[in-house]
């Protein structure tokens, strides 16, 4: 769990920096340890207000699902 924290303390700087966008963008990314789970965290280390994180972390989910379709059917199209 301490592990867990100090990388969402971590990637909430770089949140920070850039408000809700940046957490639109750390959640859309569709990469490991990036995600609604760790979006969730920091959105709640920055205070960030709930109506506000669940929107923006849903379309940032919505986001790295369709860029992950996008990368899979091209792929699947190529073989």
């Amino acid at each position: 769990m301490i592990k867990l924290k100090k990388k969402a303390i971590k990637n909430g700087e770089y949140v920070k920096r850039l408000g809700l966008f940046g957490l639109f963008l750390f959640v859309a990314i569709p990469l490991p340890g990036t995600g609604i789970y760790s979006g969730s965290l920091i959105a709640a280390f920055l205070n960030i207000r709930l109506k506000h994180a669940l929107t923006i972390i849903a379309c940032g989910n919505f986001v790295a699902g369709l860029i992950v379709m996008i990368l899979t059917y091209g792929i699947g199209r190529i073989f």
